[in-house]
């Protein structure tokens, strides 16, 4: 599992009982970090490779990437899917135009 390969990794290079927080705290996002895709500075750079378009079980979650010039991505799970499918009405909200 990462986490315990995180955790192992720190603890083999650095005696964490005479570390302060903030450099435990630090050595761990850089592991952490190793593991993540850097951002991306432009739209144009946005890859998702196919195992972060996936949810926690595996199941597809990334449902549409359109080309550029304007980039919109669309998630749901199969459930929520389903839920739309089978709904007489939706109700949209279009308030944002990005969210974290």
């Amino acid at each position: 599992m990462k986490n315990s390969y995180c955790c192992k990794a720190v603890s083999q290079s650095m005696n964490i009982s005479d570390m302060h927080f903030d450099s435990v705290k630090s050595a761990l996002y850089r592991v952490r970090n190793s593991y993540i895709p850097n951002l991306p500075s432009t739209l144009s750079e946005v890859d998702i490779p196919p195992k972060w378009q996936l949810d926690n079980a595996g199941n597809q979650f990334l449902r549409y990437l359109t080309p550029m010039p304007v980039k919109v991505l669309i998630f749901v799970t199969d459930r929520a899917l389903k839920e739309l499918a089978s709904s007489e009405h939706w109700n949209v909200d279009g308030t944002f135009k990005t969210t974290p």
